[in-house]
């Protein structure tokens, strides 16, 4: 008989970065716990500054490695592109990413 091989064993994301927007709630915040989960270094970007601290907060209680930052990625002035936005934390944009995922809620 074959032993069987735990498929996340095998997924291992050690020394990477992940950036996650929308990561303080729903589906990013799963996704960054799941990454931190397999030793990615996760920055937990959110509107909610309050909740990615939260988030974020989880994730060190667990061993791994996250930051919270706040920005709302539908304004222009808050975007990687303006560093000079207090809500944008300019040593972000000096980290090379390796993982990027965007998440934002959709308001009927």
């Amino acid at each position: 008989m074959t032993a069987l091989v735990d498929p996340l064993s095998m997924f291992r994301l050690d020394g990477k970065v992940a950036l996650i927007t929308g990561g303080a709630s729903g589906i990013g915040r799963a996704t960054a716990a799941a990454l931190a989960g397999a030793d990615a270094a996760v920055a937990i970007l959110d509107i909610d500054l309050t909740r990615a601290e939260t988030a974020a907060r989880e994730i060190t209680t667990r061993r791994g490695v996250a930051s919270a930052h706040q920005a709302d990625v539908t304004d222009k002035t808050s975007s990687s592109n303006d560093t000079r936005n207090q809500s944008w934390n300019p040593d972000l944009t000096r980290i090379p990413m390796d993982i990027v995922q965007g998440n934002r809620r959709t308001r009927h």
